[in-house]
């Protein structure tokens, strides 16, 4: 695999099926078999090989492993790491870089998790988790910063 950015959704989504498969002490290949999948698929979706996941596959696998789509993309309270960094990286040479606004920093802080390629609550994948966030934003994938009043 190249050293492309994951999406932290299909990182999520990752994470769920593996977590879920293995407290049904089943195999890859029995995941599979139920799910009308290939072994090499469920091993693509358990390694967030791909940017993204079809929702055709998560109802797929949800429905063999007997759970709601929800629980394969929403992070699980098992995923919570707890999160130092953010002092960190709130005092690093990214806010300069970056200058979050407050509701960034909100949003950051608030994340379950923060897993981004590989890293773990790091002041480098918290600023690409920002960067994507942005990117999403501007693609109209996802809502911008709201105004309270």
């Amino acid at each position: 695999m190249t050293s492309q950015k994951k999406n932290p959704n299909t990182l999520v989504v990752a994470a769920n099926v593996r977590r879920v498969r293995n407290k049904l002490r089943w195999s890859q290949a029995k995941l599979a078999k139920i799910s009308g999948m290939t072994r090499e698929g469920i091993a693509y979706v358990e390694t967030a090989a791909h940017k993204t996941v079809k929702s055709s596959t998560i109802e797929a696998i949800a429905a063999a492993l007997g759970v709601p789509q929800a629980e394969l993309v929403t992070a699980h309270p098992s995923m919570a790491k707890p999160l130092p960094a953010m002092k960190s990286f709130l005092s690093s040479n990214w806010i300069e870089a970056l200058r979050p606004t407050d509701d960034e920093k909100r949003w950051l802080s608030a994340l379950p998790m923060i897993v981004y390629d590989g890293l773990e609550s790091t002041d480098e994948a918290l600023a690409e988790l920002l960067q994507w966030r942005r990117r999403q934003e501007r693609k109209g994938e996802i809502n911008g910063p709201r105004k309270v009043q």
